[in-house]
């Protein structure tokens, strides 16, 4: 993905990668592994994140040499893995993304995800004939894979609806927490995979059980905030332009990734160019926030990036909003110390949080959803203002007729 070439490979252990935390009313899995680099609960470098992604793409294209492949991104969290190690192939590589956005003109491919907190999960089908039959195997993309049922439903899915095709599978993940048992299950269906790190999936509910789970962390949407004239004000200047970036390219309905890289790096150039103006140097200097929204993560890390490399930020951080519901306690030792309740940026019935917020001389929030006035990021702007962050843009990047109706799967 980058124009380096990289001479050594960096090798990750389970601090590097692995803090335990508590998802919030969720008995089928109640602990969340969240991953320091990985750029969704906790704020981090986007060079990075992009480093630890590309580790992770040389684990898969080892296994999988001289193979056309599609790459699937998960959503929400695992979307700029996916695109990431998709972005490192070597051949002409296929990305798609689950969504559970409802997407003008899709028809769907349906499968479960149980364990999440929203267990829809779906692919657009417009395009997945054309890129399924131009691939040899079907690479799923996640942080982590525990069981690999999703996988397994994912799978079955495709080979049902696609049965003409002599497709073969694999998943790629940062962390592995599978027992023996599901290997061999992966093995018997034929399920390559590939990973960074094993884990020992134990002891989690006792580690978990020795914190004290704090309310007072949690933040609701305070609309009063926005309501103030001032405030107002840092929320009406956030908008860059009123008109989205150019060039916007929808990996939900499938793309080839060498498009969608070019057409992310020329939206970084031109964000920028917005960000810098008038003086050029606007951000020199500055610590740095770029934030995505839900399943929209890949195209803000790279304008991170991007940031991080050519506009002289004292520093850059990336993360983005979730739908994951995580229980904050004030511990030095747990990894998520505050969260904000939104509604979403894409759906205002549907909340969405956002963890672990400083305060930044410059905060950057770059979206896809159709308009720069929706609820959600009246509440984002909200709680950035609450955390002393006064220097706050709006960029869009989607096309001019984008809309998402209400109504996807919470």
């Amino acid at each position: 993905m980058t124009d380096k070439i990289r001479t050594e490979r960096i090798t990750y252990c389970r601090r590097d990668l692995v803090r335990l935390a508590k998802r919030d009313n969720n008995n089928k899995r109640p602990f969340l592994l969240v991953n320091p680099l990985q750029g969704k609960h906790i704020p981090c470098s986007p060079a990075g994140a992009l480093r630890l992604f590309e580790a992770l793409a040389d684990r898969l294209y080892d296994s999988c040499r001289g193979e056309r492949l599609l790459i699937v991104g998960f959503a929400e969290t695992a979307t700029a893995i996916g695109a990431a190690v998709a972005a490192c192939s070597p051949h002409r590589t296929g990305y798609i993304q689950t969504t559970r956005e409802n997407i003008p003109g899709a028809d769907y491919l349906y499968f479960s995800e149980s364990h999440s907190h929203a267990t829809e999960q779906r692919l657009t089908k417009n395009r997945l004939s054309e890129l399924l039959s131009a691939a040899d195997r079907v690479i799923f993309a996640e942080d982590e894979v525990t069981t690999g049922s999703t996988i397994l439903n994912a799978v079955a899915a495709i080979r049902r609806e696609y049965a003409s095709l002599d497709l073969k599978f694999g998943v790629v993940s940062i962390l592995n927490g599978m027992t023996e048992e599901h290997l061999e299950r992966f093995h018997s269906e034929n399920i390559s995979c590939a990973w960074l790190l094993r884990l020992q999936n134990d002891g989690y509910k006792e580690h978990l059980d020795q914190f004290e789970y704090d309310p007072a962390l949690c933040f609701l949407p305070d609309g009063s905030v926005t309501e103030q004239p001032e405030h107002q004000e840092v929320f009406r200047s956030a908008v860059q332009g009123g008109s989205p970036l150019g060039g916007y390219c929808n990996p939900r309905l499938g793309v080839g990734m060498k498009t969608f890289l070019d057409s992310c790096r020329s939206m970084a150039e031109s964000a920028a160019e917005r960000l810098c103006a008038p003086s050029g140097n606007a951000l020199q200097g500055k610590d740095v926030l770029v934030l995505g929204t839900e399943e929209f993560m890949f195209p803000p890390l790279m304008l991170a990036a991007y940031l991080e490399t050519h506009c002289g930020c004292r520093s850059v951080r990336f993360h983005a909003t979730t739908r994951s519901p995580i229980l904050p306690c004030g511990r030095e030792d747990y990894p998520i110390t505050s969260r904000y309740g939104l509604r979403s940026v894409y759906d205002p019935l549907r909340s969405t949080f956002i963890y672990n917020l400083n305060r930044y001389d410059k905060v950057v929030i770059l979206h896809d959803s159709p308009s720069d006035f929706a609820p959600g990021l009246s509440d984002l702007c909200s709680v950035l203002i609450r955390k002393g962050c006064q220097d706050i843009s709006i960029l869009r990047w989607t096309e001019e007729d984008t809309a998402y109706p209400q109504g996807g799967a919470r």
